[in-house]
């Protein structure tokens, strides 16, 4: 609203006037922020699952009134499986040799029925389209020889879904009828965006591993209700992760997907190929959670996953070497709530060796230089040729690169090229050629065979 428009009427009734603006403009705000905030905190505090009448009494009253997300576009159309069940509001197109004009539209009406020239009425709420092609056919069949009837589903009807609980956008839903659980949350998921790529995100606000549509705290396990009752518990992971059948649901007119908290999480970070946070059930340990994760990128550094552990003394960093299944290879191991596993990736780390004091692998930092690296292992020793330091990039593709980089002149404080390093690079300080020795020699063919270890296992 705007008050650009109000008479002024002298300094003191403008200031009178504008202060009643100003103060009638925040009431307004307040009861705007209000009806924002108390709508859905009355849905979301909702702590005692065994009665769903409260979770859903505010959702009741806002029916057929508002309704706040539409996924009856085109794009959210599904197939419809040979068991959807017909109901008012679906439009079928029906063929029936001469007796009704050539594909001829109906709608069912609300009491889910069709109207069917000169069989009239006739009932075909709950049938599959097979069973009401088969009530139709017999209905004509009394005015017509051996009618031949066909009929075909043009457009499902909609009905209204709530989606409570955990989800980043929670409310009511119009959508297609005959969509599943799992369906209707990949639809609903079209209403979020992702963070970009390589964006930061902190690991106590991961986006849920599921779907977009889901927060952080969304649990696994979600809950699909119907007459205010539990009719069913889909395990998401299960399914998307595993493979696993769906539960043979659709969505009918006033159900509800409610999303519990997350109750056992875990956050797993690194060479993994889904980072985030996932939930395990008591039946399941560290090598259900990285499989669910995706598996490790690379299996080269598998025995350098660790594990980090809040406990009533501090922080506590774990040391878990894992074989190749993922299985801790020290038996007793078991994963703890709140646990963040690490998983080193070898696109994470700087390799450093040649002569240098202690070559070794390096996990990669920000902004960092050769000299930074350098320094992690000792510094230069006596025998090597520094000048002629090396980063290679893209190590073992074709697009393998190297710069050279003159270590002395950058100690010296001279203006040369000192790039920036990168995750994956390697370092090779190489030995001055007039001290190249055998010792030498076999200490550096080993760094590269340790090196490739780590690239080709």
């Amino acid at each position: 609203m705007s008050y650009r428009g109000h008479n002024r009427v002298g300094t003191g009734g403008e200031k009178y006037k504008h202060g009643y603006v100003v103060v009638m403009k925040k009431i307004s705000i307040l009861f705007f922020v209000l009806s924002v905030i108390l709508i859905p905190a009355a849905v979301s505090a909702q702590p005692d699952l065994t009665d769903f009448s409260e979770m859903f009494k505010v959702f009741e009253e806002a029916r057929n009134i508002y309704a706040g997300y539409d996924l009856t576009t085109k794009d959210f159309f599904q197939p419809l499986p040979e068991s959807y069940h017909l109901g008012p509001g679906d439009i079928l197109q029906v063929m029936a040799g001469g007796a009704v004009p050539d594909a001829a539209i109906f709608q069912v009406d609300p009491q889910g029925k069709l109207l069917v020239y000169p069989a009239g009425l006739i009932r075909i709420k709950g049938l599959t389209i097979e069973e009401a092609r088969q009530a139709i056919n017999d209905a004509l069949a009394v005015y017509i020889k051996e009618p031949k009837v066909q009929l075909e589903l043009l457009q499902p009807r909609k009905v209204q879904v709530y989606l409570l609980g955990q989800a980043t956008l929670p409310g009511i839903y119009i959508t297609w009828a005959g969509v599943t659980p799992v369906g209707f949350l990949q639809n609903a998921s079209g209403l979020v965006t992702t963070p970009p790529a390589g964006s930061t995100i902190n690991e106590k606000e991961f986006l849920s591993p599921y779907f977009r549509i889901l927060n952080a705290s969304a649990s696994r396990f979600v809950k699909v209700l119907r007459d205010k009752k539990e009719i069913a518990e889909i395990d998401l992971a299960d399914i998307l992760y595993n493979g696993a059948k769906e539960p043979d649901i659709f969505l009918e007119d006033g159900d509800a997907i409610y999303v519990p908290e997350i109750k056992r999480p875990v956050i797993v970070r690194g060479g993994v190929v889904r980072p985030g946070k996932y939930e395990f059930s008591n039946k399941e340990n560290l090598t259900e959670v990285l499989k669910m994760a995706g598996g490790a990128i690379s299996e080269h550094f598998l025995s350098r996953v660790t594990v980090e552990r809040k406990n009533d003394f501090g922080d506590e960093l774990l040391d878990v070497s894992i074989d190749r299944n993922y299985k801790p290879i020290k038996a007793g191991f078991e994963l703890r709530p709140g646990d963040i596993v690490r998983v080193p990736d070898i696109n994470n780390y700087v390799y450093v060796f040649g002569g240098v004091f202690l070559p070794k692998a390096i996990e990669y930092k920000e902004n960092w230089r050769v000299i930074d690296y350098i320094g992690q292992t000792g510094g230069i020793i006596a025998p090597a040729d520094s000048a002629y330091t090396r980063i290679i990039k893209h190590a073992g593709t074709p697009e393998a690169k190297a710069i050279q980089v003159d270590i002395k002149e950058l100690i010296k404080g001279n203006p040369v090229e000192n790039p920036v390093v990168e995750p994956g690079d390697i370092i090779f300080v190489p030995f001055d050629n007039k001290v190249w020795g055998g010792p030498m020699v076999t200490g550096t063919i080993l760094q590269f065979a340790t090196f490739a270890r780590f690239l080709w296992g």
